[in-house]
């Protein structure tokens, strides 16, 4: 980026923890009895788990965020991976897990975080692969 960073306030979002947007995605790709538990909303035994935070409800954030002063958001990894809340053992690099939210769904976040004048890091590690 050629704009210079000093000051910039950074936000991390941890992002099955943030805000769940779309509760229709809650289940996908997830083991079943993960998937079982997380729809009768039996989330106290299971914090390891998903609990459906996804790309929808970082956009529906998106305002809040921006009268926090915050002008960088930076993503924990939304890549497709094998069920875990964190998103740190990505299985195919190349496309979002559908727990979070389509690719599409992802360009409308970036382009909407960018009408708020912020920049959309993604937390990417190649050496967490499942």
């Amino acid at each position: 980026s050629p704009a210079s960073w000093a000051g910039a306030v950074v936000y991390q979002i941890q992002v099955d923890r943030f805000n769940n947007g779309d509760p229709t995605n809650d289940g996908a790709n997830l083991p079943s009895g993960q998937r079982e538990q997380m729809m009768r909303g039996d989330l106290s035994d299971m914090p390891s788990w998903r609990h459906g935070g996804d790309i929808q409800g970082i956009r529906d954030r998106l305002g809040y965020l921006s009268d926090l002063g915050v002008g960088v958001l930076w993503l924990t990894p939304i890549l497709r991976h094998d069920g875990s809340y964190h998103g740190y053992c990505t299985t195919d690099p190349s496309t979002t897990d559908p727990g979070f939210g389509s690719p599409d769904e992802f360009r409308a976040l970036v382009a909407e975080a960018h009408s708020y004048q912020m920049r959309v890091v993604m937390d990417i590690v190649v050496n967490h692969l499942c």
